[in-house]
């Protein structure tokens, strides 16, 4: 197993590399794998740097190597990617997925809708420690599809939301036969719309 928390857990005063071959002893790994997991997570210029000196965003990269060491067959995260800058957290979903494919679970918590949508191929939204719904994103999207809408965006810049029905089925016919027509995608709703509609409060 292997873990990934919101505090992590490094000894500041070290070195990245001091880091992992403390780790590496205690979990019984080989430290010659050290360097290429801190290439793999983009440290590998800063491996002599004490963690005091990283950012926040080098110091989870740092906190997900570590988690890497003994090649975990699951993966406990919490909120990884929680206060980074977007290009940061763009590496890290990176970088879990790579683990993904090469057979790791990971059990995820998050705030952050559009990361579980990204990563998880199962979600169970939580209300006050209580499980409300679980699914895959698209068995929850369609569960709570109750309004079909098209929204269309035209030619003419102008943006309509058509409900999907037979009544302006002959509608979107017309604008699509017309030409008018510049993109156009059904509107499901996202996992923050049906967390608000199963608690009734909005994320925080």
């Amino acid at each position: 197993m292997g873990i990934v928390t919101d505090n992590s857990g490094l000894y500041e005063n070290m070195t990245a590399y001091d880091n992992l071959a403390l780790f590496s002893k205690i979990l019984n790994t080989k430290k010659k794998e050290i360097p290429s997991l801190l290439e793999k997570v983009g440290l590998g210029g800063e491996r002599n740097k004490q963690v005091k000196k990283f950012s926040k965003g080098m110091k989870q990269r740092l906190v997900l190597a570590r988690a890497m060491l003994n090649r975990p067959k699951i993966l406990f995260l919490d909120e990884p990617t929680s206060g980074l800058d977007p290009s940061t957290a763009i590496e890290i979903h990176k970088l879990m997925l790579e683990m993904k494919n090469n057979g790791t679970t990971f059990f995820l918590t998050t705030h952050n809708m559009a990361e579980a949508s990204k990563l998880c191929d199962r979600i169970a939204l939580f209300n006050e420690g209580v499980i409300v719904d679980v699914g895959t994103l698209d068995e929850l999207s369609l569960k709570y599809n109750d309004e079909k809408r098209v929204k269309m965006l035209l030619n003419s810049g102008e943006e309509v939301i058509i409900p999907l029905d037979a009544e302006n089925s002959q509608l979107i016919a017309r604008h699509i036969e017309n030409g008018n027509v510049a993109t156009m995608h059904t509107q499901e709703p996202t996992l923050e719309d049906i967390f608000i509609r199963l608690t009734g409060r909005e994320l925080t």
